[in-house]
């Protein structure tokens, strides 16, 4: 049954997309999932947002308006919204929406580094269909629900990753490269040393074990943003971030498997998985085998 959403005219609008069941914060972004159906809210955002449509939506929509025009936006649509837009919006989905609100630290971080002129920041935008940042959303809003139905622990860093892959195909659309960054990766490799991706690395082994490491520490600690610090990583290690942690966390887990007798749960905890089946898996993948037949 469709899921409705109202914010009444009489209230205060609202400042963000409404608490979801399928939400979660980290690294500084917002990710929530909203479930099919219709909305009928008013909205003056309090931070930057990204709407990702994996569905046909029907809107009626007045921005910084009070006058309502009817848009369709077709299936893989992206939607930019600057902090501070005010709208009124009617709207019905035949599918769930993937929003991610980013504080203004996140945003100006990234903008500077794209190199996005003023304009384009304060600029609502809709943006024509990206199937990579369509892919993301759909295996985003599957590991949300997945996790919520079976009431398991998210992990912040799979989110992140998510999150920062679609940001990362946002900018990309508003600085007009939408298939190609190999010249702005060659700029900032440049301003990625060796030396300052070493202490992104030192921080990363030296927090192996903590669930709450996430993606944007490591971009604060080699100075840059996160979406570009994730493309100069690659291009010097040849894999991302967050797969370069997976394997680190997967070798360290299996090493305590293989030379101690301690309880698999415990060793995934120590390892900063979020859960121990979250450690079979990677271990699985990585290593072709489980833990209990490593142990064997």
């Amino acid at each position: 049954m469709p899921t409705v959403m109202r914010s009444e005219a009489l209230e205060p609008p609202l400042t963000r997309a409404p608490d979801c069941s399928c939400e979660i914060e980290t690294g500084g972004v917002r990710l929530v999932i909203l479930p099919p159906g219709d909305i009928d809210a008013t909205m003056n955002l309090r931070r930057s947002a990204i709407a990702m449509n994996v569905g046909t939506v029907r809107q009626w929509i007045g921005i910084n308006s009070d006058r309502k025009v009817e848009r369709f936006l077709a299936p893989s649509t992206m939607v930019y919204w600057p902090k501070g837009t005010s709208f009124t919006l009617i709207a019905t989905r035949d599918a769930p929406s993937c929003i991610l609100e980013i504080d203004d630290g996140a945003m100006m971080s990234w903008f500077d580094d794209a190199e996005i002129a003023d304009q384009p920041r304060q600029q609502f935008r809709i943006h024509k269909p990206d199937p990579f940042a369509t892919a993301l959303s759909r295996s985003a809003i599957a590991y949300l629900m997945r996790s919520s139905q079976k009431h398991s622990k998210v992990d912040n860093l799979t989110v992140e990753a998510y999150a920062l892959g679609i940001t990362s195909r946002m900018f990309a659309r508003l600085t007009g490269q939408s298939n190609e960054r190999s010249h702005n990766i060659q700029a900032w490799t440049k301003r990625g040393s060796n030396q300052r991706i070493g202490r992104a690395i030192e921080l990363l082994e030296s927090r192996l074990s903590d669930q709450n490491l996430c993606i944007a520490d490591l971009a604060a600690a080699a100075g840059l943003s996160p979406c570009y610090f994730g493309a100069v990583f690659k291009s010097r290690l040849g894999v991302s971030p967050y797969l370069h942690i997976l394997r680190r966390r997967a070798e360290l887990a299996r090493d305590l498997v293989k030379g101690t007798d301690m309880a698999l749960a415990e060793i995934a905890f120590r390892t900063g998985f979020s859960s121990q089946a979250h450690m079979t898996t990677l271990i699985k993948r990585f290593y072709g085998t489980t833990p209990g037949r490593l142990r064997q």
